[in-house]
């Protein structure tokens, strides 16, 4: 039986879905800390089950089980619906994750420095506005804490700073130095029952 455990919550990602999706013995879980190629390895994954015509968007074969944009029962259908071996995205460390004898878990991480400009960049296109106008109604929305004082760093240089310096728990801030240091630190995962595992690191 699968059991969930540890909770992380950050903006518009809450790791409690896990709770509600029933695995598969075959099942693939991409677990990376923000930045650290998820889709590079969820592409990989797909092209090893589908080869190169894939029959719908990655999004959408492969969805990103945490985030509270889709609604749960939505993600629930879908992912019931699918017959293929099913490969799941998340940012999730492993001992929040649901556990289960026959599932693959895949951990990947980054050189920091390059996850700390990757980050930034993001950040910098985000618009929170169009985030909060698509949340699910009636859900709550928990825009992330941004660390440092009140005013937004003006630098490159600032914001990578504060993102290295960043004290804030992982259960409340994944995406930052610390965030991913614990998530990275969690592999191989030793409350599992008897997964298989794998963990890779990018040069890039």
């Amino acid at each position: 039986m699968a059991v969930t455990r540890h909770v992380y919550e950050e903006g518009s990602t809450d790791s409690s879905r896990w709770s509600a999706i029933k695995l598969r013995t075959d099942d693939v879980i991409i677990s990376t800390p923000s930045k650290c190629g998820t889709t590079w390895v969820q592409m990989i994954c797909a092209l090893l089950i589908f080869g190169t015509e894939l029959p719908g968007r990655l999004t959408e074969l492969s969805p990103w089980v945490d985030m509270r944009l889709r609604p749960l029962a939505d993600l629930q259908s879908r992912l019931s619906a699918q017959q293929h071996r099913r490969f799941l995205k998340t940012h999730t460390p492993l001992d929040g994750l649901p556990t289960l004898d026959g599932v693959t878990y895949i951990v990947a991480g980054r050189d920091p420095r390059d996850v700390a400009v990757s980050m930034d960049r993001h950040r910098a296109n985000l618009d929170n506005s169009v985030i909060a106008a698509r949340m699910p109604p009636n859900s709550e929305q928990r825009p992330a804490p941004q660390p440092g004082s009140s005013s937004a760093p003006i630098t490159q240089r600032e914001r990578i700073l504060n993102w290295i310096n960043d004290d804030a728990p992982p259960s409340r801030r994944l995406s930052s130095l610390r965030g991913m240091a614990w998530h990275l630190s969690g592999v191989p995962g030793n409350a599992a029952p008897s997964p298989t595992w794998c963990c890779c690191t990018m040069p890039i």
